[in-house]
C-alpha cells in the first residue's frame, strides 16, 4: 500500500519585487502564505544567490515557517546584484 501526498502550492516571492534596487544589505524578503491541501505544516527556505540561475548561493534561511525572513549582516555587499527565490516544503514533500 501507499499514500499519495499532494505538494504544497508554489508560493510567489512578493518583497522586493523582482528587479527593485535596496538600500540595505539586510533586506526582508516576504512572500504569499500557501496552504498545504493535506493540512500538513508548510516551511519555507529563501535562498539569495549571486546568479539568476540560482548558482552561487550567498546564504540560505534553512527551513522555516515564517512568510519573511530577513538576510543577516555581513553577507551581502554593497553595490552587488542578487536573486532570491523561495522553496515550499511539507513534512512529506517539497515544491
Amino acid at each position: 500500500t501507499f499514500t499519495y501526498d499532494a505538494l504544497p502550492p508554489v508560493s510567489t516571492p512578493t518583497s522586493p519585487a523582482d528587479g527593485a534596487t535596496v538600500v540595505t544589505t539586510q533586506p526582508t524578503l516576504t512572500t504569499t502564505a500557501v496552504t498545504d491541501p493535506d493540512g500538513e505544516a508548510v516551511r519555507y527556505n529563501y535562498t539569495v544567490s549571486s546568479a539568476a540561475s540560482g548558482g552561487g548561493t550567498a546564504v540560505s534561511s534553512g527551513w522555516t515557517p515564517n512568510t519573511s525572513w530577513t538576510v543577516p549582516d555581513y553577507v551581502l555587499q554593497d553595490g552587488s546584484t542578487y536573486y532570491w527565490k523561495v522553496d515550499v516544503w511539507d513534512s512529506v514533500q517539497g515544491a
